[in-house]
């Protein structure tokens, strides 16, 4: 990772990272597809699900939503669904842009899941 970004400054400015200082630091996360003991500490990396990871990339929070109340019974429930689910943009995870920084404040802070 570090030659690669190294080597392309391409890469450097889409993750939003300033490499004018040198090598930027490198953090590790434990990724796996089951979402048991997701942020708990494992020799001091953090696990999270795939399933995160994704989201948070996407910055598709909306994918989180139940639009058709499916799994609660209120109409008032259903409404707030439904309008949640009509403004799946207005809630970003990034309001400030996405950048590398930001994706791993948004992965250790448990943003994805806050909504829920």
């Amino acid at each position: 990772m570090l030659e690669a970004l190294a080597q392309g400054a391409d890469l450097a400015n889409g993750l939003g990272l300033e490499l004018s200082g040198g090598a930027p630091p490198i953090h590790g996360w434990i990724v796996d597809t089951s979402i048991e003991r997701d942020h708990e500490r494992f020799s001091g990396f953090l696990k999270l699900s795939l399933e995160e990871l994704f989201i948070a990339l996407r910055d598709d929070i909306s994918s989180l939503t139940d639009p058709e109340g499916l799994f609660h019974g209120g109409e008032t429930q259903k409404a707030s669904a439904r309008a949640f689910a009509e403004k799946p943009r207005s809630l970003s995870l990034y309001p400030s842009g996405f950048s590398a920084g930001n994706l791993l404040d948004v992965v250790e802070a448990e943003a994805v899941w806050a909504l829920i």
